[in-house]
C-alpha cells in the first residue's frame, strides 16, 4: 500500500475513491504475523480468506460509513 501511494496517478498512485475510506486488504494468508505485515504496508484492516459473507458485508457496511 505504501508503494502504491507514492506511484503517480497515471501509474495507479492517489486513488481518491472516496478520501476518508480505509483500505482493506483480502488475503488467503490468516495468521497473526501476515496480519500484522498487512497493517505495517499501510492497510487499515486484514481479512482472510475464506471469509463469511456476514463478515464481508459488515467490513463493506463499515467502509460506507465511516
Amino acid at each position: 500500500m505504501r508503494q502504491l501511494k507514492i506511484l503517480p496517478p497515471k501509474q495507479g498512485g492517489q486513488i481518491r475513491a472516496m478520501p476518508t475510506a480505509g483500505n482493506y486488504a483480502l488475503t488467503a494468508y490468516a495468521g497473526e504475523i501476515n496480519a500484522k505485515q498487512v497493517l505495517e504496508a499501510g492497510f487499515d484492516k486484514h481479512l482472510a480468506k475464506p471469509i463469511e459473507p456476514a463478515e464481508l458485508v459488515e467490513a463493506i457496511a463499515n467502509l460506507i460509513t465511516e
